[in-house]
C-alpha cells in the first residue's frame, strides 16, 4: 500500500441522492425479506422488486400514511400486510400497504379493517391518551406478559424490522395476563367477573 495515498473523502449527498439511496436500500431489503418469509411459509410472492418499488413509489409520491394521513417519505416508510400472513394473509402484492413505520410497528397482528376501526376510536382521544396508547401497542404488550411468557416469547419487533418488512413474525401476548403472572385481576376493569353475576 503507498503511504502517500490520500484517503477517499466521502462524498455528501444532496437530499435527492440520499432519498434515492435509501429508497433503493429499503425496498431491496423488503423485497428480499417478503421472499424469505414466504418461502419459509412454503409460498411465493407474486410480485418483483420492479413491482414492490412502484407501489412505494406511489405511495410516497402521495406522502401521507393511509392510516395516520401522516407524512410518507422515502425514510420513514414501512409495507404492511393488509390482512397479516400470521392470519392467512397473502404473499401477493394486492395484499400490500404502504405505510408509516410507526403505524405498522403498532398494527402487529390486526388487518386493515381493524386498525382504521382502532385509529378512528384513537382519534377521538386527547392527544396523550393518543400518543400514549400507540406506544404500548408499539411495545407489543411486553409489560403485560408473565415473566416465563415473556421468556418464551420472541422479541418485540424493532424499527428495522418494520423498515425492511419483517413484521410477520408476531407473538401475541398471553390473553389473560394477571392470571398468567399470579396477580389477582384489576377490580375496577369492565371485563373483570363480578361476583353474582
Amino acid at each position: 500500500m503507498n503511504a502517500k495515498a490520500k484517503p477517499k473523502s466521502k462524498k455528501k449527498l444532496s437530499l435527492d441522492e440520499a432519498r434515492e439511496r435509501a429508497f433503493g436500500d429499503r425496498t431491496g431489503k423488503m423485497f428480499s425479506n417478503h421472499r424469505r418469509n414466504a418461502k419459509a411459509a412454503g409460498r411465493w410472492v407474486d410480485y418483483d422488486l420492479f413491482a414492490l418499488r412502484q407501489l412505494i413509489r406511489r405511495a410516497v409520491t402521495v406522502g401521507a400514511c393511509p392510516y395516520c394521513n401522516g407524512r410518507l417519505d422515502e425514510f420513514n416508510f414501512s409495507v404492511d400486510h393488509r390482512v397479516p400472513t400470521s392470519r392467512g394473509g397473502g404473499h401477493v402484492l394486492s395484499n400490500l400497504l404502504v405505510c408509516c413505520v410507526s403505524c405498522n410497528l403498532s398494527k402487529g397482528p390486526l388487518d386493515h379493517v381493524e386498525w382504521r376501526q382502532l385509529m378512528q376510536c384513537l382519534n377521538a382521544w386527547a392527544e396523550p391518551v393518543k400518543r400514549h396508547t400507540l406506544a404500548r401497542l408499539r411495545a407489543g404488550g411486553a409489560q403485560t406478559r408473565s415473566a416465563p411468557a415473556a421468556a418464551a416469547a420472541a422479541p418485540d419487533p424493532s424499527p428495522a424490522d418494520a423498515a425492511a418488512g419483517t413484521l410477520d413474525s408476531y407473538d401475541e401476548p398471553d390473553p389473560e395476563p394477571e392470571a398468567a403472572a399470579g396477580r389477582p385481576a384489576d377490580p375496577d376493569h369492565p371485563d373483570t367477573p363480578r361476583e353474582g353475576a
